[in-house]
């Protein structure tokens, strides 16, 4: 009889544990994958940021060079990866990891493994979904002194 107690026990944890799991999940527009891409002159390459924020409340974020209209990632210049929370229609990433090549501004890029990890601030910043659910925009504003532009990125991938 202490078996069968026991046994209701272990399935009365596992069923609130994963009653648990589903409530901690972010239903929002931002889930999903984004990206932006433009042609810089001075590396004659495309610069291309991706962002993924996943319903599980973690996020990572990157930064690739590519050859012109290619889809092939030569090499990253930063990559970031932690937990995001959406409060008042904005979004912080409180806690992650940011690595970056010593030269962003140059166009360097190197392989993944050998960024090396730089703290940074991701900060508090409003977003927009549109209503087709295709563009992500941080619009622009000052947060204390530093001013940001409008920033749009497109969606790849729910």
């Amino acid at each position: 009889m202490k078996k069968l107690y026991f046994l209701n026990f272990l399935i009365l944890c596992f069923a609130l544990a994963s009653c648990n799991e589903d409530a901690d999940k972010i239903n929002s527009p931002i889930v999903g994958e984004w990206q932006q891409s433009y042609y810089v002159d001075d590396w004659d390459k495309d610069a291309v940021n991706t962002m993924v924020f996943r319903s599980d409340g973690t996020m990572t974020w990157s930064g690739t060079i590519r050859e012109p209209d290619s889809e092939v990632d030569l090499g990253y210049q930063f990559y970031a990866e932690g937990s995001y929370k959406i409060e008042d229609g904005k979004v912080s990433v409180p806690d992650y990891e940011y690595f970056t090549t010593e030269y962003i501004a140059s166009g360097s890029y190197v392989s993944k493994d050998e960024l090396y990890a730089n703290p940074a601030f991701f900060g508090i910043r409003p977003f927009e979904v549109n209503a087709e659910q295709t563009v992500l925009l941080f619009p622009g504003g000052c947060e204390g002194d530093q001013c940001f532009s409008d920033i749009e990125y497109y969606r790849v991938d729910n």
